[in-house]
């Protein structure tokens, strides 16, 4: 993981999705780690194949 990487997965953010998860927040849970998962995805694909935009979609919380 890339420390400090705004598209990199937000550890607090995973572990709270888990605790909405345990709270029956099942919709908030899916959609917290969809996000993190894409975010992830992108900065991968963006690194692999030299992209400079993302391929994926992701909200941010400037949008919700």
């Amino acid at each position: 993981m890339y420390k400090g990487d705004k598209n990199m997965a937000d550890i607090e953010k995973v572990k709270q999705a888990f605790n909405d998860f345990e709270d029956d927040k099942f919709t908030n849970s899916s959609d917290t780690l969809k996000q993190e998962i894409r975010k992830d995805m992108n900065t991968f694909l963006k690194d692999k194949l030299g992209l400079k935009n993302d391929p994926l979609e992701v909200e941010t919380e400037e949008e919700e």
